[in-house]
Order: C-alpha cells, then sequence, then structure tokens
C-alpha cells in the first residue's frame, strides 16, 4: 500500500466487505457509508468533481475516472426522456455484494447532496439484491422510489437537476484551497477548471468580496 500505482486487489476488498457486513450485524450496513466517505477522500478526483459547474458534469467524472481508482467499477450513462440512467455495470463486478452495491450508490446521492443541497432526490433507486428487512431505511435515506430485484442497478435522476448550476462547490473548494500556503493562486486556478488566473481571480471576488491575494494575506 505504500506504492502510489498499486491497486488493492478486489478480492480483498470483497473479503473485508464481507467481515465488516458479519461483524455489524446490519443488512443495512452499506448504506451507512455516505455518513462516512466524503469525495475529497478520492484526492484529485474528489477535489474535480466538487468543482464541477453542474451535477451532470459531476457525475461524468465519476463515471469516467472512478475506475482510475477502482478497476472493478465501471459506470455507464444513458439518457432516457427527461432522466438520465446513471448504471453500474456488474459484469465488471460479478460477484457484487449487496452491501457493496448499496455502498456505491449511498456514496454518490451523498456526494451529490452536498454538491447540490440536501434536497436532491433521484427519481428511482434500482438494486440487483431483494428486499431486505430494514428496507425502510432505503426510502428513509434515498427518498424516492425503489425497486429490488432489478435487471440492472441504477439511479435515475431529473435531467432538470442535473442541469442546475453548483454555484456553491467552487466556492467552498477555493476557501480552502487559499489557506494552503503550499498551493499557488495559479494552481489553485488550475485545480477549479479557470483557463486563466485573471477569470479564476474575477469569480472569487464575485463570491466574497475581496481578490483571492487578500484573502490569503488574510489567512496567513
Amino acid at each position: 500500500m505504500d506504492q502510489p500505482r498499486a491497486r488493492y486487489p478486489v478480492e480483498r476488498r470483497t473479503a473485508a466487505w464481507v467481515k465488516a457486513v458479519e461483524l455489524s450485524d446490519d443488512p443495512c450496513f452499506g448504506l451507512k457509508m455516505a455518513e462516512v466517505v466524503r469525495a475529497t477522500d478520492l484526492h484529485a478526483l474528489g477535489y474535480a468533481v466538487l468543482a464541477s459547474s453542474t451535477l451532470r458534469t459531476a457525475i461524468g467524472r465519476v463515471a469516467r475516472f472512478v475506475p482510475v481508482i477502482n478497476d472493478g467499477i465501471t459506470f455507464s450513462l444513458d439518457p432516457a426522456g427527461d432522466q438520465l440512467v446513471f448504471a453500474l455495470k456488474t459484469d465488471a463486478y460479478p460477484s457484487l455484494l449487496l452491501a457493496q452495491e448499496d455502498s456505491f450508490w449511498s456514496w454518490i446521492v451523498g456526494f451529490c447532496r452536498l454538491a447540490a443541497g440536501p434536497h436532491l432526490d433521484p427519481v428511482e433507486v434500482r438494486l440487483l439484491h431483494p428486499e431486505v428487512p430494514c428496507k425502510g431505511e432505503y426510502f428513509g435515506f434515498f427518498r424516492c422510489p425503489m425497486r429490488f430485484n432489478s435487471e440492472h442497478s441504477a439511479i435515475l435522476f431529473s435531467q432538470a437537476d442535473l442541469d442546475r448550476p453548483l454555484p456553491a462547490a467552487n466556492r467552498e473548494l477555493a476557501e480552502r484551497y487559499i489557506t494552503d500556503p503550499d498551493i499557488s493562486l495559479q494552481e489553485i486556478s488550475s485545480l477549479l477548471g479557470f483557463s486563466e488566473l485573471s477569470a479564476f481571480s474575477r469569480a472569487f471576488r464575485r463570491w466574497t468580496g475581496q481578490p483571492p491575494s487578500a484573502a490569503r494575506d488574510a489567512a496567513a
């Protein structure tokens, strides 16, 4: 695990999930993922997700880059009228556990609510596994219709929700970066997706009422 390019084997991760479910004695164990895992735990990918201008961009980045972190996971994005189907390709994860499936989607919904606001709800959640005794917890967390024993593992989002701007994402990340003296203002501009430092400076002044240089001096 001290090798930057190393990946923990899928088989061992699965074994860890099996043990965690056994020790917790909780069939809804996977839903707790959203409570303990943050987007920033994924480092560069997490920051890129939170810096997205819309939820559609954020989800697209997850679908594209998550395999860099976990090569056992592959997602697809398929439009369906006024909805978007965000699906987990289970052929890449043939021995998917109930808790793993739940953890994937609870994390996705958790990060979407972090970026777009706590009132964001999916249109529908489809799960491969059958209903469990604690199914009320699923409705309580996802706050949308649930389909168990589905042919596909997926979450459906409203196209309108996906295209709504995320005004808070860049502002919160920028303020966090500003307090780190090891990151230059030019680097912060690039990390947040701005093509030029001047564009970032104008946006930061609009968000906070002061230029980034002044904010950095105040944080020193």
